[in-house]
C-alpha cells in the first residue's frame, strides 16, 4: 500500500527536496569542518575535542560532499591525509553515481512524473 503511494508521489518530491537537502547537508558538512579546523589549531594548546573523522566522512557519503570538498580546498583541513581524499572522492563518485542512476530510471524505465 505504502509503496504504491511512494512510487506515484516519490517522482514529484524529488527534484523538489534533492537539491535543498544536498544544500543544507553541504552547509552543515562545511561548518563542521570549519569547526574541526578550529579546534585542530586550538588543540596545539590543549586538549579539544576534535570531530572523528568517520563523522566528517559519514556527511560527505550522506551527501555532503559538496560542503566537504568546498572545504578542504578553501580551509586546507584534511587536504595532505592521502588516505582521507580518496574515501572523499570515492563518497563523491558514489553519490554522482547514485544520481545518475535515478535519472536514468526517471527517464528511461518508467519513472515518470504523475
Amino acid at each position: 500500500m505504502w509503496q504504491a503511494y511512494l512510487l506515484q508521489y516519490l517522482p514529484v518530491y524529488i527534484p523538489i527536496y534533492v537539491p535543498g537537502y544536498i544544500s543544507v547537508l553541504s552547509a552543515i558538512t562545511f561548518l563542521m569542518y570549519a569547526w574541526d579546523k578550529r579546534q585542530a589549531k586550538r588543540s596545539s594548546h590543549k586538549k579539544v575535542n576534535r570531530t572523528p573523522e568517520r563523522t566528517l566522512q559519514l556527511l560527505a557519503l550522506f551527501g555532503g560532499w559538496p560542503g566537504a570538498l568546498l572545504a578542504q580546498q578553501l580551509l586546507r583541513h584534511k587536504s595532505q591525509k592521502r588516505r582521507f581524499i580518496v574515501m572523499l572522492w570515492l563518497y563523491i563518485l558514489i553519490n554522482v553515481g547514485s544520481y545518475f542512476a535515478v535519472g536514468y530510471l526517471w527517464l528511461y524505465e518508467g519513472f515518470n512524473m504523475p
